[in-house]
């Protein structure tokens, strides 16, 4: 389960849970603000479903990654897979394009760590100099 207060977007295939949000179904898919919710949500997934795409492009390896998550640790492997190409394709964004958006880059790993001291965990990142980034991960158990 979602700490409290997070959620995940879902399509109709889910059922209705208090962490998911899906598009709503008939009757209530008819009503005008229901077709607006439904159409934005749909543009979120379109853009999470191209961005993996994209992911997977650049890495095979997501494209097989059939990882069995049995405890923690299987769970923390994938994540700093997952992690470890998320960063890499944004640094090649980055250099790809000539971006310079240290500020924003500087605020996404500031509040990822406040996340992971949440919680009881910890990430360091050295946020003086974003493009070198040096990953810690601080083990919870």
């Amino acid at each position: 389960m979602l700490g409290e207060g997070c959620w995940a977007w879902g399509d109709a295939g889910y059922p209705m849970q208090e962490w998911l949000v899906i598009p709503y179904q008939k009757p209530e898919k008819d009503i005008a603000e229901n077709r607006t919710f439904n159409y934005q949500l749909s543009r979120i997934r379109v853009a999470s479903e191209h961005t993996i795409g994209l992911l997977k492009g650049r890495f095979q390896s997501l494209s097989g990654l059939r990882a069995k998550i049995h405890n923690l640790l299987d769970l923390q492997f994938v994540h700093l897979w997952l992690h470890g190409c998320i960063t890499l394709h944004c640094f090649c964004f980055i250099e790809e394009h000539g971006l310079d958006n240290g500020d924003f880059l500087r605020e996404g790993l500031a509040a990822e760590e406040e996340l992971a001291i949440q919680e009881g965990g910890g990430v360091g990142y050295d946020l003086e100099e974003p493009r070198s980034i040096a990953l810690t991960v601080t083990n919870r158990d």
